[in-house]
């Protein structure tokens, strides 16, 4: 991957940055508000700061950046670059992938523009009943597919990459502020990706999954076991708040381990419970997508539910329904 150079990374960003300034400027409700700032500050001062503070870390000159040889325009702020804006960004973001996680400013400005894109697409009246129930047409699913395309590839992957011990919670709300409008046949089609073949170190042979990510969530998996190893009634408050750091960056991490435990141990039910209510909207969503493939991966692996006598639940069954009825 190229672009983890510190200096081609930082020159993608300034690019990704400059293109869509133009558009950024004309579709940013939050310069209508008009908002004081200190004598002497330019008003566009603070778009590359997450950008300048890498640079200065790296100490690596842009000039080592070969230039390009075709012409990049910015983005022009019309209604036509707004419905079309994940087609016209795909080629700068998908290189970028989960290095846009760097970035959290840039990360911001490209959430709020692909807002205004989803609010800009019209759906026929004729299928705004059969969208709410799921039913999504394949017209509907062309308009969306460059929107969700990115999701999958970009933004979410740059969430796991999060910083665990200073995690941005505006950065998950923001995405949920996007998914969220999807039914949830697509958005748990989403996290499905987003999960891939496994967690950590079981998803390092999936190739759709960068290694950044497998080591962002292995950490995140060694801090959960570590907190719940600790875990009783008495300071399910205290750890409740400590997993809190995990649920905007790495949700599917947390729950898929989580419900592992709860089958296991009957006692951890209402301390789950307790911790669970510390999470966020996206995290609730990815709660209810575990749980659900929790059910699936059972029956993939042949778990009986019933007792051989037919009249009892097994243990794991017992606890998985107690922790979600509880919920």
């Amino acid at each position: 991957d190229p672009l983890r150079v510190p200096c081609a990374r930082n020159a993608m960003g300034r690019l990704i940055n400059w293109i869509i300034s133009d558009i950024y400027t004309e579709y940013n409700d939050v310069l209508s508000f008009n908002l004081s700032k200190p004598y002497g500050s330019d008003s566009d001062s603070d778009n590359d700061n997450d950008i300048d503070i890498i640079q200065s870390e790296s100490k690596v000159s842009f000039l080592a950046i070969p230039k390009v040889h075709c012409r990049i325009e910015m983005i022009p702020s019309n209604k036509d670059s707004i419905l079309n804006l994940p087609k016209l960004l795909k080629c700068f973001l998908l290189p970028m992938a989960h290095n846009l996680t760097y970035y959290p400013i840039l990360f911001q400005k490209l959430c709020r523009l692909l807002m205004k894109h989803f609010e800009s697409i019209a759906i026929p009246e004729s299928q705004i009943q059969n969208y709410k129930n799921g039913n999504i047409s394949a017209d509907c699913m062309k308009l969306y597919s460059p929107l969700i395309e990115l999701m999958n590839k970009v933004f979410l992957p740059s969430l796991s990459c999060g910083l665990i011990e200073n995690p941005n919670y505006l950065l998950a709300r923001q995405i949920w502020d996007i998914i969220g409008k999807f039914p949830y046949q697509i958005r748990f089609d989403m996290y499905s990706i987003w999960y891939g073949k496994g967690i950590g170190k079981f998803g390092l042979n999936d190739t759709n999954k960068s290694i950044d990510c497998c080591h962002s969530e292995m950490i995140a998996l060694q801090n959960v076991r570590a907190q719940l190893k600790r875990m009783t009634a008495e300071n399910a408050k205290v750890i409740g708040k400590k997993l809190a750091r995990f649920f905007p960056t790495n949700p599917l991490v947390v729950f898929d381990f989580l419900i592992k435990q709860v089958c296991a141990y009957e006692n951890l039910v209402p301390i789950a419970v307790e911790t669970v209510k510390y999470s966020s909207e996206l995290g609730f969503d990815c709660l209810a997508f575990s749980l659900i493939k929790k059910l699936k991966d059972s029956v993939l692996l042949n778990e009986k539910k019933i007792q051989e006598e037919g009249t009892n639940v097994e243990q794991w069954f017992h606890n998985f329904s107690k922790f979600t009825a509880t919920f």
